[in-house]
């Protein structure tokens, strides 16, 4: 059986794999923050950035494990 934070993080990269950007979005609490190496973002300026992502990425793949 999956623990809760597993099974978290793989419906959260099932949904990236699938470019489903709403889906990657409801995992975020609205106060959150988020940072890389390209984006420092906090509320809903991370679900616009997996939108524009998921969108644009049309040649981009996603596997995971």
């Amino acid at each position: 059986m999956m623990s809760e934070e597993i099974e978290l993080i793989t419906k959260f990269y099932t949904a990236f794999q699938n470019k489903d950007a709403a889906t990657m979005a409801s995992f975020y609490h609205p106060d959150a923050s988020f940072q890389d190496e390209v984006f420092t973002l906090k509320g809903q300026d991370i679900c616009h950035m997996w939108a524009m992502l998921c969108a644009r990425g049309k040649d981009m793949t996603m596997s995971f494990r």
